[in-house]
């Protein structure tokens, strides 16, 4: 192997770099910032957590979670709607809410009961349905789009 000397480039003495200032003291420590109450932010900000808290371990549940939106928390109740009646009755199911109210504890520290709905209004149209994860595999697969059937 052959080694072959490369000179150092050196700035000319007009252009020379000043050497860094040496502090004597080292700067003072930064003030400690005061934690954060719980629900700081708002409330859809960290959804995405309690729904990944869910689907860790429950994946059917927490994709019907993940199509959830919270919507408020009044009075130590936390209150989530949910695109479809069927997504409702399963989060309701006493082990999935217990599941629910615990990871949404973990994520916000602060334990909350469930309280969940039905989404309404345009929420509910043909896009609520293709929240439905079900339903919008089966619209994937076999193409078509839902329909939400009234008794009129």
């Amino acid at each position: 192997m052959r080694t072959i000397a490369v000179p150092e480039k050196t700035p000319p003495p007009d252009q020379a770099v000043p050497p860094l200032p040496v502090a004597d003291e080292p700067p003072p420590p930064d003030p400690p910032v005061p934690a954060a109450p719980a629900t700081a932010g708002p409330l859809h900000l960290k959804w995405p957590d309690v729904v990944d808290q869910v689907k860790s371990r429950n994946g059917l549940l927490g994709s019907a979670l993940g199509s959830a939106h919270p919507l408020a928390i009044e009075d130590q109740v936390l209150i989530v709607a949910f695109a479809t009646e069927f997504n409702r009755n399963s989060a309701e199911k006493p082990t999935n809410r217990q599941l629910i109210e615990r990871a949404f504890e973990r994520v916000f520290g602060t334990a909350y009961r469930l309280r969940c709905t039905v989404s309404s209004g345009t929420e509910a149209g043909v896009g609520g349905l293709l929240d439905d994860p079900v339903i919008n595999y089966a619209t994937r697969t076999f193409g078509g789009q839902p329909k939400r059937v009234t008794d009129n």
